[in-house]
């Protein structure tokens, strides 16, 4: 492309739009926008006719693709509104078309808003690829309606989702480690850490941070995502020097790609959480003093945001005052911001840590039923991480919970709430960095003891409780009947067991499975 003559690309200004789309999947963005403008400056003064709108509406879409690389989602949803306005409607244009269906999709990153009705430009984008027989946006569009679901707080069917772009490639490509790209890995990665299976989510989030980093462009949301997740495995497992090393890479890569400044925002914000849980106050308070008043509640800082509630609440102490005002205050903005756009996943996190919050105000019976929100929403979808990612104070209110509702009346009621805090205490361990509540674990016989079983153990043996297969947990589970056998086999090993029946008795007699 460089080799061609000057007049000859003004003379067909598409000629610029193909060496633009090569700069820009050469990670050379300001050269592939110097180009776009040769190809606008060649169609100056020119009719409006149909060739010089699809060369416009390309160059759209073109600009769309190098905003989203670089994390300016805002920017790249405008720009895919502008290109359908221009594309005329032809076979020809249907590829542009329907890359544009696949930026204006991305409204949702901009504005939080996952209720049902949003989710229609996703699945467009995703008929149009696969009408337009392109693989590689089809599974960009499956693995974006996958995150979707995930701000949903449909755990399970956001897993269904990106399996769904396994299946495609499987049907289309043959198999292939790489072809899904870094969101399908980054998206699966991030359900399996939340489900507390930390072998699946590590395999799924390495593999999604050497996509990131690689030679082809790559969503710098998507690269962010990654690398944040890994970051909170790193943590989960109590290695706090991993996580800031995978937070120090992000945070080199945002500035020499030039990422977004939100997410700049993000991973700098992540470091000041990890600078909590080392209990380095002074490092979470200075980021929290430069980052300024949390007033706005758009979905983009909710992370910042949330991450600014646990320094107001660790500089509260254990008195109340300003601090804790602060905190309530912006929950509250935030709680209700996310409920109104239907973000599930949001409304956990945020309850978690306004039910900390109500407590740390002495306001104990308020911080319970805030908990017990948060658990009814939580429980369906087997979230685990939220809850014990909050530590020892966590820990804490779950036994409150637990030691209000079984003396009350409220106990019948409250059965799936109370079975599922019980659970969850079992995932906190006295090696965990952050607090374990072990040595004040409420005494209850219906308790399940603190075991060494994975989530995704317990959940294979209470499959095997219920008396299905190999082949029908792998089914329900979206793995190979391999990995059960893996997984049966791990569980006999833990528990002493040579059988299934055995394994189901000595569960049962453990207290593993639910009651």
């Amino acid at each position: 492309m460089d080799g061609l003559p000057e007049d000859l690309v003004c003379a067909r200004p598409v000629l610029g739009t193909i060496r633009a789309l090569g700069y820009v999947f050469s990670n050379r963005p300001d050269e592939a926008e110097a180009s776009l403008h040769d190809a606008e400056r060649c169609l100056a003064g020119e009719r409006p006719n149909d060739q010089a709108r699809a060369v416009l509406g390309r160059i759209a879409v073109i600009r769309a693709a190098i905003s989203r690389f670089s994390g300016d989602i805002e920017r790249s949803v405008s720009l895919g509104h502008e290109a359908l306005q221009l594309l005329p409607e032809s076979d020809a244009t249907s590829r542009e078309r329907a890359s544009a269906y696949a930026h204006v999709a991305l409204t949702y990153q901009v504005t939080g808003d996952v209720h049902p009705a949003d989710e229609r430009p996703l699945e467009e984008a995703v008929t149009a690829f696969s009408a337009a027989h392109t693989l590689l946006p089809l599974l960009s569009s499956i693995n974006r309606l996958g995150k979707f679901r995930t701000m949903q707080g449909r755990l399970g069917s956001a897993h269904a989702t990106y399996e769904r772009a396994a299946a495609a490639v499987l049907d289309r490509a043959g198999h292939s480690e790489v072809v899904n790209g870094a969101a399908y890995y980054a998206g699966m990665g991030e359900i399996y850490l939340q489900w507390n299976d930390l072998h699946s989510a590590e395999r799924y989030l390495r593999q999604a941070v050497v996509l990131a980093s690689g030679g082809l462009t790559v969503g710098a949301d998507v690269v962010t995502e990654s690398y944040l997740s890994l970051a909170r495995l790193h943590e989960a497992r109590g290695h706090t020097v991993e996580a800031g090393a995978a937070l120090d890479e992000l945070l080199g890569l945002a500035r020499q790609r030039a990422f977004f400044y939100q997410l700049i925002e993000r991973g700098e914000a992540a470091r000041a959480s990890l600078a909590l849980r080392q209990d380095d106050l002074a490092t979470a308070v200075e980021w929290a003093e430069g980052y300024g008043n949390a007033t706005e509640t758009t979905y983009t800082r909710e992370e910042q945001h949330l991450t600014m509630v646990r320094v107001l609440l660790r500089r509260a102490g254990n008195a109340s005052g300003s601090y804790l005002n602060e905190a309530l205050v912006l929950l509250d903005r935030m709680l209700t911001a996310a409920a109104g756009a239907g973000r599930t996943d949001s409304v956990i996190k945020i309850l978690v840590l306004q039910a900390l919050a109500l407590k740390a105000n002495d306001e104990r019976t308020a911080a319970i039923q805030t908990l017990e929100r948060a658990l009814v929403l939580g429980e369906p979808e087997r979230y685990v991480r939220v809850f014990v990612d909050e530590g020892a104070p966590m820990a804490a209110l779950l036994k409150d919970l637990i030691e209000a509702r079984r003396t009350t009346l409220h106990d019948q009621q409250s059965g799936g709430p109370l079975r599922y805090a019980r659970r969850l205490l079992t995932h906190f361990h006295p090696s965990d960095p952050r607090g374990s509540p072990s040595s004040s674990v409420v005494h209850d016989r219906q308790q399940p003891v603190n075991d060494t079983l994975t989530s995704r153990e317990r959940e294979v043996l209470e499959l095997i409780a219920g008396g299905l297969s190999n082949r029908q947990i792998a089914a329900r589970l979206y793995v190979a009947t391999s990995t059960v056998k893996s997984y049966t086999n791990s569980i006999f090993r833990r528990l002493g067991v040579g059988s299934r029946t055995q394994a189901v008795a000595e569960a049962r007699a453990l207290h593993l499975l639910p009651d």
